[in-house]
């Protein structure tokens, strides 16, 4: 599945940080809490001004129900780039 293909793409390219909301979000929906944490860290570390960094880190916080947090770093991804959605 999309979990798989995802898993692939990061052996393939794991310096790449484009399409890394998507694959955090795969993890969120099939509530892989310690793989979605593992993400976040490697995103952030990749790239701290990279949108999809702070997005892997809120779906993380939204996955231990800590919603409030989640969304102050969905709004970070905002700030580093205004015009990802």
């Amino acid at each position: 599945g999309a979990k798989q293909e995802f898993e692939k793409m990061r052996e393939y390219a794991p310096e790449r940080t484009a399409g890394l909301e998507i694959y955090s979000t795969n993890l969120w929906h099939l509530k892989e809490e310690v793989e979605l944490s593992y993400l976040a860290q490697q995103a952030l570390e990749l790239d701290k001004l990279s949108p999809e960094a702070w997005v892997c880190i809120g779906n993380c916080f939204s996955l231990q129900k800590e919603h409030d947090v989640a969304i102050k770093f969905f709004q970070r991804a905002l700030q580093v780039d205004p015009s990802f959605t």
